[in-house]
């Protein structure tokens, strides 16, 4: 859980870099926490890596499919570059 909150303040820092070092940590260390798959993929999305950052929202949502962030922050990733899925 650390590890999320960690990359949640380093994406307010502006330092995506090592965000991303700690939310993939994140995961790595608990696979099924779906909270921090989505920032991972909040991230990806504000870095241009769409189609990374729509996987991680996908996996989120197949570890806890009532994620409602998730599912937000899916439906919008989608919607701005004009997708479906």
């Amino acid at each position: 859980m650390a590890r999320n909150q960690y990359g949640l303040q380093f994406v307010m820092q502006g330092m995506f870099d090592k965000a991303e070092q700690h939310f993939v940590e994140a995961i790595k260390l608990n696979p099924a926490f779906s909270e921090a798959h989505s920032n991972y993929g909040l991230l990806l999305a504000n870095i241009g890596q769409i189609d990374r950052a729509i996987q991680q929202q996908k996996e989120a949502l197949n570890i806890n499919p009532r994620y409602a962030i998730a599912q937000f922050r899916l439906g919008m990733i989608l919607g701005r570059n004009g997708r479906t899925t």
